[in-house]
C-alpha cells in the first residue's frame, strides 16, 4: 500500500501519504472521521487529530526527520485500493470519474491508474482525484493530457476561485498565469480534477534509505536551475539560493506546487530547510507542507 489508498482504523478513513515501504506500518493520516461528520484536509490538522486522539501513533521517524502517524497493518480494517475503484452507477460524477478512468486507461494500456480521495471511499464530492502510478506510465499520461483536449484548462477567474477555496495567502499574477497552464488539473465534462503522478508501483513500494535532520523554518529567494521533475509526486525543483549561494533543492506532497516554475525563473520560497543524508550523499533542501509555505515566481522586468 503506498501514496493514494485508503485504509478504515477507528471509525476513520486514513490515507497512505507515501511511496515508501515500513514493513509493518503505514505511513497515513486521518482524512474522513465517520462520528463526527469531519473531512480533515490540511496536514497540520490531522496531525493535531491524531495528537488529541491518538497520541500512540505518533513515531519519531528518521525518514522524514519528525513525529509522524504509524498504523499497524494489523490493526486496519477496509483497504480501499485506488485501482479497483467501485463507482456508483446512478451518480453523474462517478460516471464521468469512470469514463476519465476509461480514457487514460485505454490510452496507456495500463491499469496502474485509479481513483482516491471521496470517490474512493463512497463520499459525496465535487471533484474527480486520479492517481497514476509507476515512471512509465506517469510519463505516458502526462505527454497524453499535454498533446490532447481531454481536461479543458482553468481561466483566470477559476483560477482565482481555486486559490481562494486553496486559502493562498501569497500569490500574483505569474502564478495565475501558471495554474492555467497546467497539465494535471482543470476540468472534464465541467468537472473538476487533479491528477497525481505517483513514479512507484504499489508492488514496488521504495526502502527509505535517508535520514533528516531538522533545521528550521526560512525564507529566501532561488532561481531556478531545473523543472524537470517538478510533474512527479512529490514535485521537486533544483535550484540555486541566492543568500546562502548554494545548490538546494526544493520539494512538496502538496500538488498545489507542481508545474508551477520553470529553468530561469526567480522566486521567492519560505519552507523547512532540512539537511538530507542518503546513502553517503549530503544536501539541502526546502520541504514545503504548510499553509504558510509558499513559492513565488516574479516576472522579470
Amino acid at each position: 500500500m503506498i501514496e493514494g489508498f485508503i485504509v478504515e482504523y477507528k471509525n476513520t478513513y486514513w490515507i497512505i501519504r507515501s511511496y515508501y515501504d515500513f514493513g509493518d506500518y503505514l505511513f497515513a493520516i486521518p482524512r474522513y472521521v465517520f462520528d463526527m461528520n469531519r473531512t480533515i484536509k490540511e496536514v497540520k490538522e490531522a496531525i493535531e487529530f491524531v495528537s488529541t486522539y491518538y497520541p500512540e501513533k505518533l513515531q519519531e521517524c528518521k525518514c522524514f526527520g519528525r513525529k509522524v502517524p504509524f498504523l499497524k497493518k494489523s490493526e486496519v480494517g477496509r483497504v480501499l485500493d485506488p485501482r479497483s475503484v467501485a463507482l456508483e452507477v446512478s451518480n453523474p460524477l462517478h460516471k464521468k470519474a469512470m469514463k476519465l478512468l476509461s480514457e487514460l486507461r485505454e490510452h496507456t494500456n495500463s491499469v496502474d491508474i485509479g481513483i482516491t480521495g471521496g470517490i474512493l471511499v463512497g463520499k459525496r464530492t465535487s471533484d474527480i482525484d486520479v492517481i497514476v502510478y509507476g515512471r512509465k506510465t506517469c510519463e505516458e499520461v502526462y505527454k497524453f493530457l499535454m498533446e490532447s483536449k481531454t481536461l479543458e484548462k482553468y481561466g483566470r477567474n477559476e483560477v482565482l476561485n481555486l486559490l481562494e477555496n486553496r486559502r493562498e495567502k501569497y500569490y500574483n499574477e505569474l502564478i495565475v498565469k501558471r495554474e492555467m497552464e497546467k497539465i494535471l488539473q482543470g476540468k472534464f465534462e465541467g468537472v473538476d480534477v487533479y491528477i497525481r503522478l505517483v513514479p512507484y508501483t504499489p508492488k514496488c513500494p521504495q526502502k527509505c534509505t535517508r535520514s533528516i535532520e531538522k533545521l528550521g523554518t526560512i525564507t529566501t529567494n532561488v532561481t531556478i536551475t531545473d523543472s524537470s521533475l517538478s510533474y512527479l509526486y512529490p514535485c521537486s525543483y533544483r535550484a540555486f539560493d541566492n543568500k546562502s549561494r548554494k545548490e538546494i533543492t526544493i520539494t512538496s506532497d502538496r500538488g498545489r506546487f507542481c508545474e508551477i516554475l520553470k529553468p530561469g525563473d526567480f522566486a521567492f520560497v519560505r519552507g523547512e530547510l532540512e539537511r538530507v543524508n542518503d546513502e553517503g550523499k549530503t544536501f539541502l533542501q526546502l520541504y514545503l507542507w504548510d499553509n504558510e509555505h509558499f513559492l513565488l515566481p516574479i516576472e522579470k522586468q
